[in-house]
């Protein structure tokens, strides 16, 4: 399951930049409007999937870590169902909610990245992918007040670019993980999974293999003169 959100987060953000290509072409106010606001929902659902991933794999504190991405993920499902609307009614007055999304995203981004660097499970760069995300949409959403054209692109391009970074930073936490441990990033014994079952499986002696005293099967001979002494001396 965690890995079809992984491959979700990575097409969700590979969609965010092909949508900030699209803005390069089809400036504002075409690209606000049907039909590209449906490829911004789905650039949003790989967004959520890749917060989601985020919190799989266990890099950041817990707590503080859950509420950041609640929050964000509160507001990318807001502004997927403000692309619905748009879509079934264009005329439709969606100022308001497009800012709370941005405040819950925001906040919850930066919360993300604080419960991260806390953690410090990871070093350099990747410990930092939240908040490259965080940076990106920052510099992006302002030149709305002023320059929508620009804005447009900024979102796709930039602040798709931040996103398919961390995609790409959890997904090779996620092989990492899988290589050391069937299951083991979702809190589970190797065995509840089938590649971890079947590794028990293999690992595990059978009772019919029991080794001798010097690793090998003990022979026929040898056990018949273990249970009869005499038999040896005739």
């Amino acid at each position: 399951m965690i890995r079809w959100a992984s491959r979700i987060a990575v097409t969700g953000a590979l969609i965010q930049i092909g949508y900030g290509a699209l803005a390069c072409v089809f400036g504002y106010p075409t690209i606000s409007d049907r039909p590209f606001e449906a490829l911004w929902a789905l650039a949003n659902v790989g967004m959520i999937a890749n917060i989601a991933v985020w919190l799989s794999i266990k890099v950041a504190t817990p707590r503080l870590a859950l509420i950041g991405g609640g929050l964000a993920i509160v507001g990318h499902l807001i502004r997927v169902a403000v692309s619905l609307v748009t879509e079934a009614r264009p005329n439709a007055s969606t100022d308001t909610p497009i800012v709370i999304t941005i405040m819950l995203v925001f906040t919850g981004l930066a919360l993300l990245g604080a419960a991260t660097l806390r953690a410090r499970r990871l070093r350099g760069r990747p410990a930092r992918a939240p908040l490259f995300v965080l940076a990106g949409g920052l510099v992006a959403v302002p030149f709305y007040s002023f320059d929508k054209v620009v804005h447009f692109i900024l979102l796709g391009l930039l602040w798709g670019g931040t996103w398919l970074y961390m995609a790409l930073v959890g997904r090779q936490r996620l092989n990492a993980a899988a290589v050391q441990a069937p299951g083991s990033l979702l809190g589970e014994k190797p065995w509840h999974t089938l590649e971890g079952l079947f590794l028990t499986a293999v690992a595990a002696p059978s009772p019919r293999c029991q080794t001798g005293p010097l690793g090998r099967q003990p022979s026929r001979n040898h056990a018949d003169t273990h249970a009869n002494p005499t038999s040896g001396h005739r």
